[in-house]
């Protein structure tokens, strides 16, 4: 007598149920993990994704954007309250470092969000610590954090005196747990409030709040440099074309591609707030400066610094690529806006994707217009052409009316 094997497993479910399944995990790295089990697998994860890319899409498209509040569990080790912190994503985490509070308060502490399940943990970190400060910039390269520039608020004693600013390197390898205080030459001079960007084996920094050794004052800057993330050695990036953007701090600054970065809004000061947007072409020696011309700007946002922002995964059959900011409260009491700015290829490109993407893209539309505008047209050809002929009858003579003409 044979037994037969009632049991079944998950390769089993047809392939709605388990995408519906990997649905439900976090769109982290455990989802990414996902891919490598099957061919199948792989192909029901990137559907996974681009659901979920086509859903963000319509949200923000409808405004229709919800934040939840999460309440650490009870005992549980948790960050506490400040600003002008600095954070950035690896692999599974969030990593948060800085920051201060109103109370003239800066930290150097690091604290990292698993982003699975949603619960703060504090690394014991070994080696040499950075400072305690705030308006640092912090990056990932590979297994590793490099963090740069920063300022710190003004001891009690002796009074009246400035804010400190930093050119402090450190390196936070995640792997050993551990910090590096880097020592570079031609290092910038302090800076707080810059932006950076990680593009290849280079950090790209543009901007902040500086004070050169040759100074009284701090000063808005309107540099760039760029930090070897191999050799740990710093340049100072020669840049041409004018006009070229102010000297400011707290922009907001997204990687387009390998050649081209783009710089959004940032402060001049305590009542100058810029909204315009540049693009930093970083091909050749010299790299250039190129201002994007921007519409709606009736629409425009009041307070656009110290806001983040991020590039929009582009969707299929997109021609252009969006960037989103989170605005913060502003002058009219408004705040927790969405703000999105379309940037066309051709900002970039005047040819951009022409073969690859503009051409399919004129083949979908005409086909998918086809039904739609021929039939009316031949239709109202065919009337025109009837209309042309019976005008033509009329105004020719019969000669019948003229028989008893002499």
């Amino acid at each position: 007598m044979s037994l037969v094997n009632n049991s079944a497993q998950i390769e089993d479910l047809p392939d709605e149920v388990l995408e519906f399944i990997l649905s439900l995990i976090p769109p982290y790295k455990d989802l990414h993990d996902c891919m490598q089990v099957s061919k199948r697998w792989r192909r029901c994860v990137l559907n996974v994704a681009k659901t979920k890319q086509r859903n963000l899409h319509k949200a923000i498209v409808d405004f229709d954007i919800r934040w939840d509040t999460l309440t650490p569990v009870d005992m549980a080790p948790t960050i506490s309250k400040r600003y002008s912190h600095t954070a950035v994503i690896h692999e599974n985490s969030m990593y948060v470092f800085g920051g201060c509070t109103c109370s003239m308060t800066t930290f150097n502490d690091l604290w990292k969000l698993d982003l699975s399940k949603r619960q703060w943990v504090r690394p014991v970190a070994m080696g040499t610590y950075p400072s305690p400060k705030a308006c640092s910039s912090l990056v990932c390269y590979k297994d590793l954090l490099v963090l740069f520039g920063g300022w710190a608020y003004p001891p009690s004693y002796p009074l009246y005196q400035s804010w400190h600013l930093f050119n402090e390197l450190h390196i936070y390898d995640i792997i050993a747990n551990r910090w590096t205080c880097i020592n570079t030459t031609n290092a910038p001079p302090p800076t707080a409030g810059h932006s950076v960007s990680v593009v290849g084996e280079w950090m790209i920094m543009f901007g902040g709040i500086h004070k050169p050794s040759t100074a009284v004052h701090c000063e808005k800057s309107n540099d760039v440099w760029k930090l070897n993330l191999e050799t740990w050695s710093w340049h100072r990036q020669e840049v041409e074309g004018e006009p070229r953007p102010h000297g400011r701090l707290g922009q907001t600054q997204v990687v387009l591609d390998n050649n081209n970065l783009l710089i959004i809004g940032g402060s001049g000061g305590p009542t100058l707030n810029y909204c315009d947007a540049w693009i930093l072409n970083m091909e050749g020696v010299v790299w250039r400066w190129k201002q994007v011309e921007i519409d709606g700007k009736s629409n425009k946002p009041n307070n656009i610094w110290t806001n983040p922002g991020c590039k929009k995964p582009q969707l299929m059959n997109s021609d252009v690529d969006d960037f989103i900011s989170f605005d913060g409260d502003d002058d009219d009491g408004i705040d927790g806006c969405i703000i999105i700015y379309r940037l066309s290829p051709f900002e970039m490109k005047p040819f951009h994707g022409f073969i690859s993407h503009g051409f399919p893209n004129m083949l979908r539309r005409i086909k998918e217009e086809f039904l739609y505008v021929v039939p009316p047209f031949l239709a109202m050809l065919v009337v025109y052409d009837q209309i042309e002929r019976l005008h033509k009858k009329l105004q020719k003579k019969n000669p019948a009316d003229y028989e008893d003409d002499e």
